[in-house]
């Protein structure tokens, strides 16, 4: 009984370390956030992207599919968005991860489509009160 207490009060106190750093309005904003980029990339609305997008906010694609490895920023991507060449389809993404601290974090998601699934790592940072996307790294493949 004693060994059964002992081993909850450890796992109680270990679990409130761990999560210290964590605030949950945070998680919420960062996680709504994640639903506008989804979102706005799906329906190609380039407006809502760019609120969302810091300015120099970076971006690098690992497509497997080609075996290349593309760098872009902000600008490009509003423009593929604009284009076409991106979005205009209904896609499901699930959020893996939330790692939050301070004014940072990372968030890692994966979206799917009937054909390609991506995994993406999006970071963040706090600017002037809201949370952006500062670089974006993802993986694109043919859906297994």
């Amino acid at each position: 009984m004693k060994a059964t207490i002992i081993i909850s009060l450890f796992a109680v106190i270990f679990n409130i370390s761990a999560f210290a750093g964590f605030n949950p309005v945070d998680a919420g904003e960062i996680e709504t956030v994640i639903k506008e980029y989804v979102g706005n990339t799906d329906t190609k609305n380039a407006k809502g992207l760019e609120a969302i997008i810091y300015d120099d906010a970076s971006i690098v694609c690992v497509n497997k599919i080609t075996n290349k490895v593309i760098s872009s920023d902000k600008d490009i991507f509003i423009d593929q968005v604009k284009s076409g060449k991106i979005g205009g389809w209904k896609r499901d993404y699930k959020i893996e991860s939330i790692d939050i601290n301070d004014e940072t974090a990372m968030a890692k998601i994966t979206i799917t489509d009937s054909k390609l699934k991506q995994t993406e790592y999006l970071s963040f940072a706090k600017v002037e009160g809201e949370w952006k996307i500062v670089s974006r790294t993802y993986t694109i493949e043919l859906k297994k």
